[in-house]
Protein backbone atom coordinates (compact mmCIF):
# COMPACT_ATOMS: atom_id res chain seq x y z
CA UNK A 1 0.00 0.00 0.00
CA UNK A 2 0.96 3.36 -0.82
CA UNK A 3 0.84 6.22 1.46
CA UNK A 4 -0.32 9.62 1.21
CA UNK A 5 3.21 10.71 1.31
CA UNK A 6 4.55 8.40 -1.41
CA UNK A 7 1.64 9.28 -3.86
CA UNK A 8 2.69 12.36 -3.62
CA UNK A 9 6.40 12.10 -4.11
CA UNK A 10 5.94 9.53 -6.73
CA UNK A 11 2.28 9.97 -8.66
CA UNK A 12 -0.71 7.52 -8.78
CA UNK A 13 -0.14 3.46 -9.62
CA UNK A 14 0.10 2.70 -12.95
CA UNK A 15 -3.57 0.79 -12.58
CA UNK A 16 -4.78 4.23 -12.00
CA UNK A 17 -3.54 5.84 -14.69
CA UNK A 18 -4.94 3.13 -17.49
CA UNK A 19 -8.46 4.11 -15.64
CA UNK A 20 -8.34 7.78 -16.14
CA UNK A 21 -6.96 7.30 -19.87
CA UNK A 22 -9.30 4.64 -20.63
CA UNK A 23 -12.62 7.16 -19.11
CA UNK A 24 -10.80 10.25 -21.33
CA UNK A 25 -11.48 7.96 -24.29
CA UNK A 26 -14.88 7.10 -24.26
CA UNK A 27 -15.63 10.64 -22.99
CA UNK A 28 -13.66 11.73 -26.24
CA UNK A 29 -16.07 8.94 -28.78
CA UNK A 30 -19.44 9.58 -27.09
CA UNK A 31 -18.28 13.46 -27.65
CA UNK A 32 -17.17 12.90 -31.61
CA UNK A 33 -20.69 10.80 -31.93
CA UNK A 34 -22.86 13.54 -30.32
CA UNK A 35 -21.37 15.81 -32.88
CA UNK A 36 -21.39 13.79 -35.64
CA UNK A 37 -25.38 13.30 -35.06
CA UNK A 38 -25.82 16.91 -34.66
CA UNK A 39 -23.92 17.50 -38.40
CA UNK A 40 -25.99 14.72 -39.75
CA UNK A 41 -29.36 15.97 -38.36
CA UNK A 42 -28.24 19.85 -39.67
CA UNK A 43 -27.27 18.57 -42.85
CA UNK A 44 -30.80 16.86 -43.09
CA UNK A 45 -32.64 19.93 -41.90
CA UNK A 46 -31.07 22.51 -44.40
CA UNK A 47 -31.59 20.18 -47.10
CA UNK A 48 -35.60 19.57 -45.94
CA UNK A 49 -35.78 23.77 -45.82
CA UNK A 50 -34.26 24.35 -48.59
CA UNK A 51 -36.09 22.08 -50.68
CA UNK A 52 -39.60 22.87 -49.54
CA UNK A 53 -38.73 27.12 -50.01
CA UNK A 54 -37.52 26.00 -53.75
CA UNK A 55 -40.43 24.30 -54.40
CA UNK A 56 -42.54 26.32 -53.33
CA UNK A 57 -41.47 29.57 -54.56
CA UNK A 58 -41.22 27.78 -58.08
CA UNK A 59 -45.17 26.23 -57.86
CA UNK A 60 -45.94 30.31 -57.23
CA UNK A 61 -44.07 31.40 -60.44
CA UNK A 62 -45.29 28.93 -62.31
CA UNK A 63 -49.18 29.61 -61.58
CA UNK A 64 -48.50 33.26 -60.81
CA UNK A 65 -46.11 35.10 -62.84
CA UNK A 66 -45.14 32.54 -66.12
CA UNK A 67 -47.68 33.32 -68.98
CA UNK A 68 -47.64 29.68 -70.31
CA UNK A 69 -48.94 26.56 -69.99
CA UNK A 70 -46.48 23.96 -67.86
CA UNK A 71 -47.37 20.26 -69.08
CA UNK A 72 -45.26 19.09 -66.59
CA UNK A 73 -47.28 15.81 -64.51
CA UNK A 74 -46.38 17.09 -61.36
CA UNK A 75 -46.95 20.16 -59.96
CA UNK A 76 -47.95 20.97 -56.85
CA UNK A 77 -51.04 23.04 -57.70
CA UNK A 78 -52.48 19.84 -59.67
CA UNK A 79 -51.76 17.70 -56.99
CA UNK A 80 -54.08 20.43 -54.63
CA UNK A 81 -56.44 20.52 -57.54
CA UNK A 82 -57.02 16.77 -57.87
CA UNK A 83 -57.11 16.35 -53.92
CA UNK A 84 -59.43 18.88 -53.17
CA UNK A 85 -61.96 18.91 -56.38
CA UNK A 86 -62.53 14.82 -56.32
CA UNK A 87 -64.51 15.41 -52.62
CA UNK A 88 -66.02 18.89 -53.56
CA UNK A 89 -67.61 17.06 -56.90
CA UNK A 90 -68.44 13.80 -55.44
CA UNK A 91 -70.93 16.10 -52.61
CA UNK A 92 -71.98 17.95 -55.40
CA UNK A 93 -73.05 15.18 -57.83
CA UNK A 94 -75.28 13.87 -54.69
CA UNK A 95 -77.13 17.21 -55.26
CA UNK A 96 -80.27 16.72 -56.96
CA UNK A 97 -81.67 20.05 -57.55
CA UNK A 98 -79.40 21.82 -60.27
CA UNK A 99 -79.47 25.09 -58.76
CA UNK A 100 -78.15 24.23 -55.92
CA UNK A 101 -75.78 21.88 -57.01
CA UNK A 102 -74.74 24.95 -59.04
CA UNK A 103 -74.70 27.02 -56.35
CA UNK A 104 -72.67 24.69 -54.36
CA UNK A 105 -70.45 24.32 -57.26
CA UNK A 106 -69.42 28.10 -57.73
CA UNK A 107 -67.88 28.38 -54.40
CA UNK A 108 -65.24 25.91 -54.96
CA UNK A 109 -63.10 28.24 -57.59
CA UNK A 110 -62.98 31.28 -55.20
CA UNK A 111 -62.55 29.19 -51.84
CA UNK A 112 -60.27 26.86 -53.62
CA UNK A 113 -58.00 29.74 -54.75
CA UNK A 114 -58.10 31.53 -51.16
CA UNK A 115 -56.52 28.13 -49.78
CA UNK A 116 -54.34 27.41 -52.37
CA UNK A 117 -52.52 30.75 -51.31
CA UNK A 118 -52.64 29.95 -47.29
CA UNK A 119 -51.13 26.31 -48.31
CA UNK A 120 -48.20 28.54 -50.05
CA UNK A 121 -48.13 30.81 -47.09
CA UNK A 122 -48.04 27.88 -44.32
CA UNK A 123 -45.39 25.74 -46.54
CA UNK A 124 -42.96 28.87 -46.50
CA UNK A 125 -43.38 29.65 -43.25
CA UNK A 126 -43.01 26.21 -42.10
CA UNK A 127 -39.89 25.80 -44.58
CA UNK A 128 -37.95 29.37 -42.89
CA UNK A 129 -38.83 27.85 -39.40
CA UNK A 130 -36.49 24.30 -40.56
CA UNK A 131 -33.95 26.87 -41.50
CA UNK A 132 -33.90 28.40 -38.07
CA UNK A 133 -33.86 25.03 -36.64
CA UNK A 134 -30.94 24.08 -38.69
CA UNK A 135 -28.98 27.14 -37.94
CA UNK A 136 -29.08 26.01 -33.99
CA UNK A 137 -32.41 27.89 -32.83
CA UNK A 138 -30.40 31.40 -32.39
CA UNK A 139 -32.73 33.68 -31.25
CA UNK A 140 -33.60 35.21 -27.74
CA UNK A 141 -36.20 34.37 -25.68
CA UNK A 142 -38.30 34.99 -22.44
CA UNK A 143 -36.42 33.76 -19.42
CA UNK A 144 -39.37 31.63 -18.85
CA UNK A 145 -39.35 30.35 -22.48
CA UNK A 146 -37.80 27.26 -24.42
CA UNK A 147 -35.53 27.11 -27.15
CA UNK A 148 -37.00 24.39 -30.21
CA UNK A 149 -38.93 24.16 -32.81
CA UNK A 150 -42.07 25.78 -32.26
CA UNK A 151 -40.00 28.66 -30.91
CA UNK A 152 -38.46 28.90 -34.43
CA UNK A 153 -41.98 28.20 -36.17
CA UNK A 154 -43.14 31.48 -34.19
CA UNK A 155 -40.41 33.43 -35.02
CA UNK A 156 -41.00 32.41 -38.74
CA UNK A 157 -44.62 33.18 -38.74
CA UNK A 158 -43.94 36.75 -37.29
CA UNK A 159 -41.31 37.42 -39.85
CA UNK A 160 -43.25 36.15 -43.03
CA UNK A 161 -46.65 38.30 -42.31
CA UNK A 162 -43.66 41.17 -41.31
CA UNK A 163 -45.26 41.91 -37.94
CA UNK A 164 -42.31 42.69 -35.89
CA UNK A 165 -43.77 42.38 -32.68
CA UNK A 166 -39.85 41.96 -30.97
CA UNK A 167 -40.55 39.41 -28.20
CA UNK A 168 -38.20 37.03 -29.89
CA UNK A 169 -34.77 38.14 -32.11
CA UNK A 170 -32.31 36.79 -33.82
CA UNK A 171 -28.60 36.68 -32.56
CA UNK A 172 -26.34 35.28 -34.70
CA UNK A 173 -25.42 36.71 -37.71
CA UNK A 174 -26.83 33.34 -39.67
CA UNK A 175 -30.12 33.79 -38.12
CA UNK A 176 -30.43 37.60 -38.98
CA UNK A 177 -29.84 36.66 -42.86
CA UNK A 178 -32.44 33.87 -42.39
CA UNK A 179 -34.67 36.52 -40.80
CA UNK A 180 -34.25 39.31 -43.59
CA UNK A 181 -34.73 36.90 -46.65
CA UNK A 182 -37.92 35.80 -44.81
CA UNK A 183 -39.49 39.26 -44.58
CA UNK A 184 -38.50 40.24 -47.72
CA UNK A 185 -40.07 36.86 -49.11
CA UNK A 186 -43.16 37.64 -47.77
CA UNK A 187 -43.67 40.67 -48.23
CA UNK A 188 -43.60 40.34 -52.08
CA UNK A 189 -45.40 36.88 -51.75
CA UNK A 190 -48.34 39.49 -50.41
CA UNK A 191 -47.89 42.02 -53.11
CA UNK A 192 -47.87 38.84 -55.62
CA UNK A 193 -51.19 37.51 -54.95
CA UNK A 194 -52.85 41.11 -54.46
CA UNK A 195 -51.84 41.66 -57.79
CA UNK A 196 -52.87 38.51 -58.73
CA UNK A 197 -57.06 39.06 -57.93
CA UNK A 198 -57.23 41.95 -60.19
CA UNK A 199 -55.96 39.91 -63.40
CA UNK A 200 -58.05 36.77 -62.46
CA UNK A 201 -61.43 38.73 -61.96
CA UNK A 202 -60.95 40.23 -64.85
CA UNK A 203 -60.50 37.75 -67.62
CA UNK A 204 -63.53 36.07 -65.82
CA UNK A 205 -65.51 39.19 -66.40
CA UNK A 206 -64.55 39.49 -69.92
CA UNK A 207 -65.30 35.72 -70.52
CA UNK A 208 -68.63 36.37 -69.36
CA UNK A 209 -69.66 39.37 -71.73
CA UNK A 210 -69.91 37.32 -74.63
CA UNK A 211 -72.04 34.33 -72.39
CA UNK A 212 -74.35 37.21 -71.44
CA UNK A 213 -74.57 37.99 -75.14
CA UNK A 214 -75.31 34.50 -76.18
CA UNK A 215 -78.38 33.80 -74.23
CA UNK A 216 -80.32 36.39 -76.46
CA UNK A 217 -78.93 34.94 -79.60
CA UNK A 218 -79.42 30.97 -78.80
CA UNK A 219 -81.39 30.76 -75.84
CA UNK A 220 -80.42 29.54 -72.30
CA UNK A 221 -78.79 26.77 -72.01
CA UNK A 222 -77.14 28.26 -75.83
CA UNK A 223 -77.80 25.20 -79.08
CA UNK A 224 -77.18 25.43 -82.75
CA UNK A 225 -80.32 24.91 -83.41
CA UNK A 226 -81.87 28.38 -81.61
CA UNK A 227 -78.73 30.38 -83.38
CA UNK A 228 -79.61 29.36 -86.72
CA UNK A 229 -83.47 29.77 -85.92
CA UNK A 230 -83.18 33.26 -84.58
CA UNK A 231 -80.82 34.77 -87.84
CA UNK A 232 -83.11 33.16 -90.27
CA UNK A 233 -84.29 37.28 -90.83
CA UNK A 234 -83.42 38.86 -93.88
CA UNK A 235 -80.00 40.36 -93.44
CA UNK A 236 -79.00 38.06 -90.70
CA UNK A 237 -75.98 36.49 -92.94
CA UNK A 238 -73.82 39.19 -92.67
CA UNK A 239 -74.81 39.73 -89.00
CA UNK A 240 -74.37 36.31 -88.09
CA UNK A 241 -70.85 36.34 -90.20
CA UNK A 242 -70.05 39.35 -87.75
CA UNK A 243 -71.13 37.09 -84.65
CA UNK A 244 -68.92 34.17 -85.20
CA UNK A 245 -65.79 36.48 -85.81
CA UNK A 246 -66.59 37.97 -82.56
CA UNK A 247 -66.28 34.44 -80.90
CA UNK A 248 -64.00 33.88 -82.93
CA UNK A 249 -61.66 36.74 -80.73
CA UNK A 250 -63.45 35.27 -77.91
CA UNK A 251 -62.27 31.92 -77.85
CA UNK A 252 -58.75 32.95 -78.18
CA UNK A 253 -58.62 35.11 -75.42
CA UNK A 254 -60.26 32.31 -73.52
CA UNK A 255 -57.43 29.62 -74.58
CA UNK A 256 -54.80 32.06 -73.28
CA UNK A 257 -56.15 32.94 -70.08
CA UNK A 258 -57.53 29.83 -68.91
CA UNK A 259 -53.95 28.44 -70.41
CA UNK A 260 -52.21 30.63 -67.95
CA UNK A 261 -54.84 30.87 -65.34
CA UNK A 262 -56.25 27.38 -65.41
CA UNK A 263 -58.12 27.75 -62.47
CA UNK A 264 -60.53 29.80 -63.89
CA UNK A 265 -62.12 26.58 -65.42
CA UNK A 266 -63.63 25.96 -62.30
CA UNK A 267 -65.37 29.96 -62.14
CA UNK A 268 -69.16 29.18 -63.09
CA UNK A 269 -71.56 31.55 -64.72
CA UNK A 270 -74.08 33.93 -63.04
CA UNK A 271 -77.06 31.55 -64.33
CA UNK A 272 -77.11 27.33 -63.56
CA UNK A 273 -77.85 27.16 -67.70
CA UNK A 274 -74.85 28.77 -68.70
CA UNK A 275 -71.39 28.10 -68.61
CA UNK A 276 -68.14 28.45 -70.66
CA UNK A 277 -68.25 25.07 -71.90
CA UNK A 278 -71.63 24.80 -73.12
CA UNK A 279 -71.39 28.38 -75.09
CA UNK A 280 -67.97 27.27 -76.64
CA UNK A 281 -69.75 23.79 -77.71
CA UNK A 282 -72.85 26.04 -79.19
CA UNK A 283 -69.88 28.19 -81.01
CA UNK A 284 -68.22 24.80 -82.35
CA UNK A 285 -71.37 23.31 -83.20
CA UNK A 286 -72.57 25.78 -85.46
CA UNK A 287 -68.97 26.52 -86.89
CA UNK A 288 -69.26 22.72 -87.88
CA UNK A 289 -72.71 22.71 -89.33
CA UNK A 290 -71.53 25.81 -91.96
CA UNK A 291 -68.39 24.25 -92.41
CA UNK A 292 -70.69 21.57 -93.75
CA UNK A 293 -73.14 22.48 -95.48
CA UNK A 294 -72.42 26.52 -95.88
CA UNK A 295 -70.71 28.27 -98.34
CA UNK A 296 -68.98 31.49 -99.49
CA UNK A 297 -67.47 34.07 -96.67
CA UNK A 298 -69.51 32.73 -94.21
CA UNK A 299 -68.29 29.19 -94.50
CA UNK A 300 -64.86 30.52 -94.55
CA UNK A 301 -65.46 32.50 -91.25
CA UNK A 302 -67.03 29.34 -89.46
CA UNK A 303 -63.76 27.88 -90.69
CA UNK A 304 -61.44 30.12 -88.95
CA UNK A 305 -64.23 30.17 -85.62
CA UNK A 306 -64.03 26.25 -85.36
CA UNK A 307 -60.01 26.33 -85.95
CA UNK A 308 -59.43 28.69 -83.07
CA UNK A 309 -62.56 26.98 -80.55
CA UNK A 310 -61.12 23.60 -81.39
CA UNK A 311 -57.25 24.61 -80.88
CA UNK A 312 -58.98 26.03 -76.82
CA UNK A 313 -60.92 22.99 -75.92
CA UNK A 314 -58.48 20.46 -76.77
CA UNK A 315 -55.84 22.70 -75.01
CA UNK A 316 -57.77 23.24 -72.06
CA UNK A 317 -58.66 19.36 -71.60
CA UNK A 318 -54.66 18.48 -71.72
CA UNK A 319 -54.52 21.23 -69.17
CA UNK A 320 -56.79 19.78 -66.97
CA UNK A 321 -55.69 16.41 -67.81
CA UNK A 322 -58.88 15.29 -69.00
CA UNK A 323 -58.26 11.97 -71.26
CA UNK A 324 -60.98 12.45 -75.12
CA UNK A 325 -63.70 10.09 -74.09
CA UNK A 326 -65.23 7.85 -77.01
CA UNK A 327 -68.57 9.33 -78.19
CA UNK A 328 -71.02 7.68 -80.39
CA UNK A 329 -72.93 10.82 -81.68
CA UNK A 330 -76.06 10.65 -79.23
CA UNK A 331 -75.98 14.76 -79.38
CA UNK A 332 -77.06 14.62 -82.74
CA UNK A 333 -80.07 12.16 -83.89
CA UNK A 334 -80.97 11.91 -87.86
CA UNK A 335 -84.22 13.56 -87.09
CA UNK A 336 -82.31 16.83 -85.64
CA UNK A 337 -79.79 16.64 -88.14
CA UNK A 338 -82.58 17.06 -90.92
CA UNK A 339 -84.15 19.72 -88.41
CA UNK A 340 -81.07 21.63 -88.50
CA UNK A 341 -80.86 21.13 -92.74
CA UNK A 342 -84.11 22.56 -92.80
CA UNK A 343 -82.90 26.14 -90.66
CA UNK A 344 -80.54 26.31 -92.55
CA UNK A 345 -82.94 26.17 -96.22
CA UNK A 346 -84.60 28.94 -93.77
CA UNK A 347 -82.22 31.29 -93.31
CA UNK A 348 -80.70 30.44 -96.65
CA UNK A 349 -77.59 29.40 -95.24
CA UNK A 350 -77.07 26.65 -97.57
CA UNK A 351 -77.81 25.93 -101.18
CA UNK A 352 -76.68 22.31 -100.98
CA UNK A 353 -79.17 21.25 -98.09
CA UNK A 354 -82.32 23.02 -100.42
CA UNK A 355 -81.08 21.12 -103.59
CA UNK A 356 -81.09 17.66 -101.54
CA UNK A 357 -84.39 18.49 -100.22
CA UNK A 358 -85.78 19.26 -103.70
CA UNK A 359 -84.06 15.95 -104.82
CA UNK A 360 -85.38 14.14 -101.82
CA UNK A 361 -89.06 15.49 -102.65
CA UNK A 362 -89.21 14.12 -106.07
CA UNK A 363 -88.61 10.91 -105.14
CA UNK A 364 -85.20 8.48 -105.00
CA UNK A 365 -85.02 8.73 -108.74
CA UNK A 366 -83.49 12.24 -108.50
CA UNK A 367 -80.72 10.84 -106.18
CA UNK A 368 -77.15 10.58 -107.37
CA UNK A 369 -77.10 6.83 -108.36
CA UNK A 370 -73.74 6.65 -105.14
CA UNK A 371 -76.32 7.52 -102.93
CA UNK A 372 -79.05 5.55 -102.99
CA UNK A 373 -77.21 2.71 -104.36
CA UNK A 374 -75.24 1.10 -101.34
CA UNK A 375 -76.54 -0.64 -98.63
CA UNK A 376 -75.30 -0.53 -95.25
CA UNK A 377 -75.22 -2.21 -92.16
CA UNK A 378 -74.10 -1.75 -88.48
CA UNK A 379 -72.99 1.87 -87.39
CA UNK A 380 -69.48 1.64 -89.47
CA UNK A 381 -70.26 3.08 -93.12
CA UNK A 382 -67.83 4.29 -95.61
CA UNK A 383 -68.13 7.73 -97.11
CA UNK A 384 -66.00 7.11 -100.68
CA UNK A 385 -67.15 3.66 -100.91
CA UNK A 386 -70.74 4.98 -101.12
CA UNK A 387 -69.85 7.74 -103.72
CA UNK A 388 -67.20 5.47 -105.54
CA UNK A 389 -69.57 5.05 -108.27
CA UNK A 390 -70.61 8.31 -109.31
CA UNK A 391 -69.17 10.89 -111.79
CA UNK A 392 -67.46 14.26 -110.56
CA UNK A 393 -70.24 15.99 -112.32
CA UNK A 394 -72.79 14.23 -110.16
CA UNK A 395 -70.97 14.68 -107.21
CA UNK A 396 -71.12 18.25 -107.53
CA UNK A 397 -74.61 18.11 -107.72
CA UNK A 398 -74.85 16.33 -104.81
CA UNK A 399 -72.60 18.80 -102.37
CA UNK A 400 -69.50 20.87 -101.85
CA UNK A 401 -66.16 18.98 -101.56
CA UNK A 402 -65.22 17.81 -98.59
CA UNK A 403 -62.62 19.48 -96.45
CA UNK A 404 -61.78 16.88 -94.12
CA UNK A 405 -59.68 14.95 -96.37
CA UNK A 406 -56.89 13.30 -94.68
CA UNK A 407 -58.25 12.38 -91.33
CA UNK A 408 -57.19 9.33 -90.02
CA UNK A 409 -58.99 6.46 -88.42
CA UNK A 410 -57.85 7.67 -85.13
CA UNK A 411 -59.86 10.61 -85.59
CA UNK A 412 -63.02 8.86 -85.57
CA UNK A 413 -62.58 6.77 -82.65
CA UNK A 414 -60.87 7.82 -79.65
CA UNK A 415 -58.49 5.38 -78.38
CA UNK A 416 -58.89 4.84 -74.59
CA UNK A 417 -55.59 3.88 -73.52
CA UNK A 418 -52.17 4.38 -74.67
CA UNK A 419 -49.66 7.43 -73.79
CA UNK A 420 -51.17 10.86 -73.88
CA UNK A 421 -48.72 12.01 -76.65
CA UNK A 422 -50.03 9.98 -79.07
CA UNK A 423 -53.19 10.55 -78.70
CA UNK A 424 -52.96 14.20 -78.88
CA UNK A 425 -50.25 13.21 -81.95
CA UNK A 426 -53.36 12.06 -83.75
CA UNK A 427 -55.82 14.57 -83.32
CA UNK A 428 -52.80 17.25 -84.30
CA UNK A 429 -52.19 15.97 -87.58
CA UNK A 430 -56.13 15.96 -88.21
CA UNK A 431 -56.32 19.25 -86.91
CA UNK A 432 -53.83 20.27 -89.24
CA UNK A 433 -55.90 18.67 -92.20
CA UNK A 434 -59.08 20.11 -91.37
CA UNK A 435 -60.84 22.23 -91.75
CA UNK A 436 -58.64 24.84 -93.31
CA UNK A 437 -57.01 22.69 -95.60
CA UNK A 438 -57.23 22.48 -99.56
CA UNK A 439 -60.26 21.08 -100.82
CA UNK A 440 -60.37 17.43 -102.42
CA UNK A 441 -62.63 14.05 -102.31
CA UNK A 442 -62.61 11.81 -98.92
CA UNK A 443 -59.92 8.78 -98.86
CA UNK A 444 -61.22 5.49 -100.27
CA UNK A 445 -62.03 2.94 -97.04
CA UNK A 446 -62.02 5.20 -94.63
CA UNK A 447 -64.61 4.27 -91.51
CA UNK A 448 -66.93 6.96 -89.94
CA UNK A 449 -68.40 5.82 -86.69
CA UNK A 450 -71.93 7.05 -87.04
CA UNK A 451 -75.08 7.67 -85.00
CA UNK A 452 -77.80 5.31 -84.78
CA UNK A 453 -80.66 5.27 -86.34
CA UNK A 454 -78.72 7.08 -89.42
CA UNK A 455 -79.77 6.83 -93.26
CA UNK A 456 -78.10 4.21 -95.24
CA UNK A 457 -76.90 6.51 -97.10
CA UNK A 458 -75.46 9.92 -96.71
CA UNK A 459 -73.82 12.79 -98.69
CA UNK A 460 -70.92 13.93 -98.38
CA UNK A 461 -72.03 17.36 -96.31
CA UNK A 462 -73.03 14.76 -93.36
CA UNK A 463 -69.61 12.46 -93.36
CA UNK A 464 -67.78 16.55 -93.26
CA UNK A 465 -70.13 16.71 -90.33
CA UNK A 466 -69.39 14.02 -88.64
CA UNK A 467 -65.58 14.00 -89.21
CA UNK A 468 -65.73 17.60 -88.11
CA UNK A 469 -67.39 16.41 -84.89
CA UNK A 470 -65.28 13.72 -83.69
CA UNK A 471 -62.55 16.43 -83.28
CA UNK A 472 -63.87 18.17 -80.65
CA UNK A 473 -67.02 16.14 -78.86
CA UNK A 474 -64.63 13.78 -77.12
CA UNK A 475 -62.43 16.48 -75.66
CA UNK A 476 -66.11 18.38 -74.43
CA UNK A 477 -67.50 15.18 -73.07
CA UNK A 478 -64.55 14.73 -70.87
CA UNK A 479 -64.41 18.20 -69.64
CA UNK A 480 -67.97 18.15 -69.10
CA UNK A 481 -67.64 14.64 -67.21
CA UNK A 482 -64.81 16.72 -64.85
CA UNK A 483 -66.19 20.11 -64.43
CA UNK A 484 -69.34 18.52 -63.99
CA UNK A 485 -70.78 21.29 -66.82
CA UNK A 486 -73.67 19.60 -68.57
CA UNK A 487 -73.42 20.12 -72.12
CA UNK A 488 -76.92 19.84 -74.14
CA UNK A 489 -77.62 18.51 -77.72
CA UNK A 490 -77.61 20.44 -80.75
CA UNK A 491 -81.66 21.36 -80.42
CA UNK A 492 -83.45 22.57 -77.41
CA UNK A 493 -84.91 19.96 -75.42
CA UNK A 494 -88.27 21.86 -74.44
CA UNK A 495 -89.25 25.05 -75.00
CA UNK A 496 -86.87 27.47 -73.47
CA UNK A 497 -86.80 30.71 -72.00
CA UNK A 498 -84.40 33.22 -71.85
CA UNK A 499 -82.84 34.49 -68.87
CA UNK A 500 -83.62 37.92 -69.76
CA UNK A 501 -87.19 37.02 -70.26
CA UNK A 502 -87.40 36.41 -66.51
CA UNK A 503 -86.96 37.82 -62.84
CA UNK A 504 -87.10 36.72 -59.33
CA UNK A 505 -90.73 37.33 -59.10
CA UNK A 506 -92.04 36.84 -62.89
CA UNK A 507 -91.78 35.46 -66.49
CA UNK A 508 -91.89 36.83 -69.61
CA UNK A 509 -93.63 34.99 -72.39
CA UNK A 510 -93.06 34.86 -75.78
CA UNK A 511 -96.12 37.56 -75.90
CA UNK A 512 -94.33 39.65 -73.12
CA UNK A 513 -97.09 38.70 -70.65
CA UNK A 514 -96.21 38.31 -67.09
CA UNK A 515 -97.02 35.15 -65.65
CA UNK A 516 -95.56 33.99 -61.77
CA UNK A 517 -92.89 31.54 -61.40
CA UNK A 518 -94.10 28.32 -59.79
CA UNK A 519 -91.10 26.21 -59.93
CA UNK A 520 -88.25 27.36 -57.88
CA UNK A 521 -86.11 25.35 -60.39
CA UNK A 522 -86.59 27.62 -63.19
CA UNK A 523 -85.62 30.53 -61.18
CA UNK A 524 -82.13 31.98 -62.47
CA UNK A 525 -82.36 34.85 -60.80
CA UNK A 526 -81.77 35.51 -56.60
Amino acid sequence: MFSRTSVAAYGPPFDTLDATQRLCGRARENSMAVTAGMTAQTVIAWVAGLAVISVILWDVFETIILPRRVTRLFRLVRLFYRWTWIPWSAVARAVRTRNRRESFLSYFGPLSLLFLFAVWAVALIFGFAILHFAAGSAISLAPNQHRGFWADLYISGTTFFTLGLGDVTPQTELARVITVMEAGLGFGFLAVVISYLPVLYGAFSRREVNISLLDARAGSPPTAAELLRRHTQPQSVEALQQYLHDWETWAAELMESHLSYPVLCYFRSQHSNQSWLAALTTMLDVSALLIAYGEGALRWQAKLTFAISRHAVADLAQVLNCPPKATNGERLPPAELRNLRALLVAAKLSSCCAEWEKRTSRGPSALPAASRGASREGSLATASGALRGASLDTLRDVSLEADCNELSDASRDIPRGGPRDERDASLVKQSDASPLASPGALPAGVPVKLPPGSPMSLPVEDQRLADLRQMYEPYVAALADRLLMPVGGWTPEAKIVDNWRTSAWARISTELESSPLTEPEEKEHF
